[in-house]
């Protein structure tokens, strides 16, 4: 059934050499996240990569080598080969630790300063009288005023809600030195940004005020970047004056320029329900469609040998001038970077192989940052490019038919299908979500987003007449349709299945399955058949062991939302959370009390409480004002309002907050024995070590969450 794709199965490794370097690549990589960070095991990894490199150039000028040659001939081994895959394991190691601050003895965090001076290393993004971006460092200033070379990058928070501070890409700035460590994720199931900023080389970040800063008046960056971003900014000002609606401007200035800053929260939620959010993310799909309207353009100039050459460059030249436009974002990098080699291996190469031109863009993507594979946009743009390649000729052999409009279709719900197969399961490992009719949605707005795209670029070259203005008129009103018939879709019943949450093994047991199984189908192999069996079973195994584990869990969690109140009562799959935010909408409430509702409640069973309410449920929850009664234990909550609280017997945890002047004297000795005293950020410091002390004199536990993770109370682990 499926033989189209054979000989790409069964290709012999000599033809696919960059999917072995990107494979050790990715080895030495994986390495360097498994192992903690140590000059000890750098400057080991250094001396025998150093090692691997002489040996690897020495062996050639022996008098065994030809001997060993023959040997490897023979069957046996050469030792050339397996010192080059050393180089290639331990170099990609070495790059993956080489900024980090225990490696760079030049980082800024090593010595004590008053001040710092670099540049603006990314494009200032202003929201809610903040404006925030990557700083460079170049140089400190230490406490005596000497001026010292410094390297690393830290991310900078300035209050601009009391003036315009006019930043841009290169501008260098003496900035007050006041850096913090950015903390991890401080609640279960929290986002954990620290992580993030960790793989763009940031461990460190700071708040300033606008007098905390000065510009020295000198430019530095990367020139192309910042002629890049200069031209983005005028060509969304030109966007601006054709497009009167907030939401239209977004979403041509996403599609056309990759700027994203002023998308809507729910316009964002409309396209990631309908399974559309990629098009969102300026990636593969723009930058194919760009190199496929040139493509077709320059097409009478592939056949002739002389012409090939300009067609390449031309070609080359159109995507990367795309790029440059989009201000060089990592998906359009991401994306140039796999169609060049792929335009570069269609060209000079006979026997074109696409997995070798996709390994070979991926390598030279991670040489050039290692730090790209745990990127979920690098990891999902390369899945879904593999699953079409992949997975589209199998499925359109399913169903052939010579009417034209029923073929194209059928082919793009081939594509789409190849590509959510590809990725589904990474998707909701990611974001905990499945768009149930990405289908329809999908074949909707592809053709839509042609258009934009392409009425975009259109309303960009025109200059200003009459016609641009229609231009911009037509595309408003386009896009305004298009959104009107995504929420449509969103609107349908069951439109996306979410809190979804799965595992790390699970996920990659789900891509094994469904390896197995398509390769069962398509060479009618039954041990693979059974193996791809085997593994769904497993997979549901898991799925029902986990839910039940979740109706076995019994937890209660004081959440770290700084100054603000939350607890959560999770019990046999119900989550109730007690909270003095105003709205579930709350930004806060969001980020840090949200994930854990998704991922512990079972069947949508989650009730929220604000602060003062009354509540009482089956699962043994009960609030009364500031007093939880969970199971056969006792939350109570004292604040500023309440500082003679009365103590009953079943208290085991007691939480002051806003400075309440409470006496635990007054605790009875024998609940003193087995309560915490929990101690949020609402405390000023003052308070929060005169009840530490007293707490330490009387024998109290106590919990502290400033700064520290959420408290964490589970019944199983007692």
């Amino acid at each position: 059934m499926f033989n189209n794709d054979l000989e790409n199965l069964r290709i012999h490794r000599s033809k696919v050499p960059f999917a072995h370097f990107v494979c050790l690549l990715l080895i030495g990589i994986g390495l360097s996240y498994c192992i903690p960070v140590s000059k000890v095991v750098y400057h080991t990894l250094c001396c025998l990569f150093l090692l691997a490199v002489i040996t690897f150039f020495v062996i050639p000028f022996t008098g065994r080598f030809r001997k060993s040659q023959r040997r490897a001939a023979s069957g046996g081994s050469c030792l050339q080969g397996p010192m080059f895959f050393l180089c290639i394991c331990f170099f990609g190691w070495l790059l993956t630790w080489k900024n980090h601050p225990k490696i760079n003895r030049l980082h800024f965090s090593h010595q004590s300063s008053t001040y710092l001076v670099g540049t603006i290393a990314s494009e200032p993004k202003v929201r809610s009288g903040m404006t925030t971006f990557q700083f460079s460092v170049s140089g400190l200033s230490d406490a005596a005023g000497k001026w010292l070379p410094a390297d690393g990058k830290l991310l900078l928070r300035v209050n601009s809600s009391v003036k315009s501070l006019n930043l841009f890409y290169g501008d260098q700035l003496l900035i007050q030195s006041n850096i913090q460590v950015v903390p991890a994720a401080l609640n279960p199931h929290e986002f954990n940004y620290g992580a993030y900023l960790q793989e763009r080389n940031i461990w460190h970040q700071s708040y300033l005020q606008a007098y905390q800063i000065k510009k020295t008046g000198l430019s530095k960056g990367n020139k192309l970047i910042k002629y890049a971003l200069n031209r983005r900014k005028e060509m969304l000002t030109k966007f601006g004056q054709y497009i009167n609606d907030d939401d239209a401007l977004a979403i041509v200035s996403t599609l056309v320029l990759g700027y994203r800053a002023d998308l809507d929260k729910e316009l964002v939620k409309t396209f990631s329900s309908t399974g559309t959010i990629h098009v969102l993310a300026v990636s593969g799909m723009h930058v194919g469609i760009v190199f496929a309207c040139f493509s077709f353009g320059l097409k009478w100039m592939e056949g002739k040998k002389k012409l090939k050459l300009i067609r390449l460059l031309l070609l080359l030249l159109f995507v990367w001038t795309y790029a440059l436009i989009t201000g060089f974002s990592a998906s359009v990098l991401r994306a140039a970077f796999m169609i060049s080699f792929v335009i570069i291996g269609n060209t000079f190469s006979r026997q074109r192989n696409v997995y070798n031109n996709i390994a070979a863009s991926a390598f030279f993507l991670l040489l050039y940052n290692p730090k790209y594979i745990a990127e979920i946009g690098f990891q999902l743009s390369y899945l879904a490019v593999l699953g079409i390649v992949w997975l589209m000729p199998k499925l359109m052999a399913l169903f052939t038919h010579t009417q034209v409009v029923l073929r194209w279709l059928y082919n793009y719900l081939s594509l789409s299908c190849a590509a959510q197969l590809a990725t589904f399961p990474l998707v909701l490992y990611y974001f905990h979500l499945f768009p149930v009719y990405f289908l329809p949605a999908n074949l909707l707005i592809v053709l839509p987003v042609s258009i934009i795209i392409y009425g975009g670029f259109l309303l960009l070259l025109l200059p200003a007449n009459n016609i641009s203005i229609a231009l911009g008129v037509g595309l408003e009103k386009f896009i305004l349709t298009m959104n009107r018939l995504l929420m449509a879709i969103e609107s349908w019943p069951m439109a996306a299945i979410e809190d979804i949450w799965i595992t790390a093994p699970q996920y990659m047991l789900t891509y094994l399955s469904i390896v197995l199984l398509v390769l069962s189908f398509q060479y009618g192999c039954k041990k693979k058949l059974f193996l791809g069996v085997a593994s769904l079973l497993l997979l549901g195994v898991i799925f029902n062991y986990k839910r039940w584990y979740a109706y076995e869990r019994e937890q209660l969690i004081v959440f770290n939302m700084r100054k603000k109140l939350a607890v959560g009562m999770i019990k046999r799959g119900n989550v109730v959370v007690y909270s003095n935010v105003p709205s579930t909408e709350d930004a806060g409430f969001q980020y840090a009390v949200m994930p854990t509702v998704g991922a512990y409640a079972i069947s949508g069973n989650r009730r929220f409480v604000n602060k003062g309410s009354l509540f009482a449920s089956r699962a043994g929850i009960a609030i009364e004002n500031s007093r939880i009664r969970f199971g056969e234990r006792e939350l109570l909550i004292v604040d500023g309002a309440h500082s003679t609280p009365h103590f009953r017997a079943t208290l085991r945890w007691l939480m002051i907050r806003n400075n309440a002047q409470i006496d635990l004297t007054e605790i009875p000795n024998n609940i003193r024995q087995h309560i915490v005293l929990i101690l949020d950020a609402s405390n000023d410091k003052r308070t929060l070590n005169a009840l530490l002390s007293k707490a330490g004199i009387l024998g109290i536990s106590t919990y502290v969450l400033k700064d520290n993770f959420a408290y964490v109370w589970d019944a199983n682990k007692q």
